[in-house]
């Protein structure tokens, strides 16, 4: 409809955007942000789409907050590491050594 009639494309949109709060099924909602996305042409109707999209998703997570491990006092005893490691005739084998923490 929105291919076929452009006149009726601002009106369209609008009552799609008012209406996503309404949205269940994922799928839905996957079609409903690609026509918003396909058909949206000016700043402000782009600008309207994403504070709705964001009031109703959340803010996205850019970044994910790493926490850190507090240092232990045992942290200077060697470390037990195992590797694979290609053997002189082409076979895989195991290798385990204990590396020194400096």
């Amino acid at each position: 409809i929105i291919e076929q009639y452009p006149d009726l494309r601002a009106t369209i949109l609008s009552k799609l955007v008012n209406s996503l709060e309404n949205v269940t099924n994922s799928g839905v909602m996957c079609v409903c942000l690609w026509i918003l996305g396909e058909y949206t042409d000016d700043a402000d109707g782009v600008k309207d789409s994403f504070d709705e999209i964001n009031r109703q998703l959340g803010e996205a997570p850019f970044t994910v907050e790493e926490t850190k491990e507090e240092t232990k006092d045992g942290d200077d005893e060697p470390k037990l590491v195992t590797k694979n490691v290609v053997l002189a005739d082409g076979t895989y084998a195991t290798q385990t050594v204990y590396s020194e923490v400096k």
